[in-house]
């Protein structure tokens, strides 16, 4: 029977690992495939080890533990890519719940398709109520595509997506190490549609992603958003049409800042993060890389 492994790269949450964990066994299959997983820690000190040994104790499923201490997010994805026994492998974030038809509509998608991926929704799940800008700006919002929607490389990422091993093998595409922190995927993804795969949408696949208070402040999606444009950067095919771009939507965004003050927070909020993320292009250009500057965010 295939075989479904669920590859999670996890560093220092041990109480949203195990909860995810648990999560996987109720997983709705029926009888069409088997699953297991994989746990990538990247913490040095193994944090994730005693979450992992028990789940391989008391869940009916196939658990494995790996250790990866460089800190770099490609290095981890490459050692569970490495791992997988499976025919597909799933990749979703330490700090995510899936639905309980996850995976059977990921994998009904790739089949149909008959594609190399497919990708789901990732929605916010708040441990507190969220400020109001944060809700009426829709600050969490993420492009959504009907299923099916073929997906060209900046609408992809890795936090929900199922992988058919077979034709991923054939592309001998992996996680680049340069990319130890952040932009990894976007990398990864464009690498691997530029060689002809195909990725696709699967929109009932839902994952929520869980939002701590610590992430429900101003500062936490400014410095967010300045390295999402040091991240641009990187991967722009033209590098000077990029900068002209980014040049001109700073210049208008921080002169109609001030005018969208009057008219609530919300609004102020949704275009100084815009604002950043091409002054984060800005800076990197000149030099000034956000990726280390930042770290993880």
């Amino acid at each position: 029977m295939i075989n479904i492994c669920v590859c999670i790269i996890t560093f220092r949450r041990p109480p949203m690992l195990a909860r995810l964990l648990e999560k996987l066994p109720v997983q709705q299959s029926y009888g069409k495939f088997t699953i297991s997983a994989v746990v990538v820690d990247n913490d040095p000190e193994r944090s994730a080890f005693p979450v992992v040994e028990e789940a391989m104790r008391k869940l009916p499923i196939k658990v494995r533990y790996f250790s990866q201490p460089e800190k770099n997010l490609s290095l981890s994805r490459n050692m569970a890519l490495k791992s997988v026994d499976g025919e597909y492998a799933a990749f979703i974030d330490d700090d995510e719940i899936p639905v309980e038809h996850w995976l059977l509509d990921l994998y009904h998608t790739c089949q149909e398709k008959m594609v190399c991926a497919a990708l789901g929704p990732v929605l916010a799940q708040f441990e507190k109520e969220p400020p109001t800008w944060i809700v009426r700006g829709k600050i969490f919002d993420r492009q959504r595509f009907s299923t099916g929607h073929e997906l060209s490389w900046p609408e992809t990422r890795t936090g929900n997506v199922l992988f058919n091993m077979e034709q991923l093998n054939n592309s001998r595409i992996l996680f680049n190490p340069r990319f130890a922190i952040h932009g990894e995927d976007k990398d990864f993804f464009k690498r691997l549609i530029a060689k002809g795969y195909k990725c696709v949408w699967c929109d009932h696949a839902i994952v929520f992603e869980i939002q701590p208070a610590q992430r429900l402040t101003r500062t936490y999606y400014l410095r967010r958003a300045l390295l999402r444009g040091s991240i641009a950067y990187t991967h722009a095919v033209s590098k000077k049409t990029a900068v002209a771009k980014s040049l001109t939507a700073t210049l208008c965004y921080t002169l109609v800042l001030p005018i969208l003050l009057f008219f609530g927070q919300h609004l102020f909020m949704k275009y100084l993060i815009k604002d950043c993320d091409h002054l984060g292009l800005l800076l990197a250009s000149l030099g000034l890389s956000m990726e280390h500057r930042i770290g993880p965010v």
